[in-house]
């Protein structure tokens, strides 16, 4: 009996502490709500503390619009019916001129067969070249292999010496190199835009600038990083120089006159390689670049349109916050017009956005009015007249006169037929 009775106070102790472990996990995570919700106004800087980082980090001295004088052009509005419906006549957009005129090597770091092949099918097909590494091998997409599941300061160094090595087979010719992984989706059209007006053999390296604990600012691989040709013969030229290179932390440097250490980590070694300076704390970042708009609206994104855009997706805790060096808005404020990239997508969302972004057509209205005012025709009179110039043009064409009675039918038939 008493040990039935030590039974039953033992379940309901265990049931008690059970529940109150529940209701204290409930009341902490209401309260914690309230209080993000209560600091989701407080001003980024007051959260991420980054304000020397910040304050260092200048913008592309380039505009897009003098580039475009210097190439004896200039920028001018297109009437949509002239691009989408006209049969006759030939324009070449400013996407196709860019095109053309700025190369870009896409760079893809892939861990599956399935999303490799998405981002081959939708935004890959806008790039001058695609070049595909991953853990495994697909001769049909194709994808070449390299070491290891994480980007790393080795496999990258293997990656380069196969794509512009001295001994490469491939050696794709490109002014620029866009490094993504499989989960992202790039517009591209946008990334030319922003480039156009840069000096390509210059060292520029463009992304999303982050900054975590003691590491130097370095540009996160999640929103996709831009290489300039002129970065890269750098990197190739001062640190990649042979396959024995790649498995080497620290490398003597004269213009510094001292021995750099390359973090293993692939974002910070970019960073450090570009601009050895970060190690001695002489933080000019000269190679990093603040690439948001004129609105300070981001262009790189880490996460998917609907995170960025819904305010409030993103919580103000969150390491994106806390690491972003850079501020960045909520809502339609979260991300530029002219946005890059974002992550953190399926295949089925690249899909998606390959399809709202290229063949999705939205009429707007023109310069011109084409195809927006409406027909007007609100008594029968004008079937007449319709009517009549199409008799009268017959009849000039020297074709034989519709009959009375033929007429009155023919307008009939118009009438209802409109």
């Amino acid at each position: 009996m008493a040990t039935n009775v030590h039974k039953i106070i033992h379940r309901v102790l265990r049931g008690a502490f059970i529940t109150a472990a529940v209701v204290t996990g409930m009341l902490f995570a209401v309260v914690w709500r309230s209080y993000e919700k209560a600091v989701v106004d407080v001003p980024y800087f007051a959260v991420s503390g980054h304000f020397k980082e910040a304050a260092l980090i200048r913008r592309p001295e380039a505009s897009y619009n003098d580039w475009l004088l210097k190439q004896g052009l200039r920028s001018k509005m297109i009437p949509e019916e002239e691009t989408s419906y006209a049969s006759d006549n030939v324009v070449e957009t400013e996407a196709q001129f860019l095109t053309k005129k700025i190369r870009i090597l896409c760079l893809v770091l892939s861990k599956g067969r399935t999303k490799a092949s998405s981002v081959k099918d939708t935004w890959g097909n806008h790039c001058n070249d695609i070049v595909f590494y991953g853990s495994f091998v697909d001769d049909k997409i194709p994808v070449r292999r390299y070491s290891t599941l994480e980007p790393s300061h080795v496999s990258f160094c293997k990656i380069l010496l196969d794509l512009h090595g001295k001994n490469s087979t491939y050696s794709p010719d490109f002014d620029w190199l866009l490094i993504s992984q499989d989960n992202n989706y790039v517009i591209i059209e946008n990334v030319r835009h922003l480039v156009a007006s840069l000096d390509h053999n210059q060292r520029y390296l463009l992304g999303r600038p982050v900054k975590r604990h003691s590491l130097p600012v370095f540009n996160a691989l999640d929103s996709v990083i831009v290489l300039s040709r002129g970065a890269i013969d750098h990197i190739m030229n001062t640190f990649f120089t042979t396959s024995s290179s790649c498995n080497r932390g620290h490398f003597y440097l004269k213009s510094v006159n001292k021995t750099v250490h390359v973090s293993r980590n692939f974002e910070v070694s970019l960073a450090v390689m570009l601009d050895p300076k970060l190690i001695s704390g002489d933080k000019d970042y000269s190679s990093v670049f603040d690439t948001r708009d004129d609105y300070n609206r981001s262009r790189f994104n880490p996460f998917s349109p609907q995170k960025h855009v819904i305010p409030n997706s993103i919580s103000i805790f969150s390491s994106f916050n806390r690491h972003n060096v850079l501020p960045s808005g909520q809502g339609f404020a979260c991300c530029s017009d002219s946005a890059v990239s974002f992550g953190d997508l399926s295949p089925s969302k690249m899909y998606l956005l390959e399809y709202f972004l290229y063949h999705l057509s939205v009429f707007r209205n023109s310069d011109k009015g084409l195809g927006n005012n409406p027909f007007q025709d609100n008594h029968e009179t004008s079937n007449d007249v319709l009517w009549d110039n199409h008799v009268n043009a017959q009849s000039f064409l020297g074709q034989t006169r519709l009959t009375q009675d033929k007429l009155k039918t023919r307008k009939k038939s118009l009438w209802f037929n409109l």
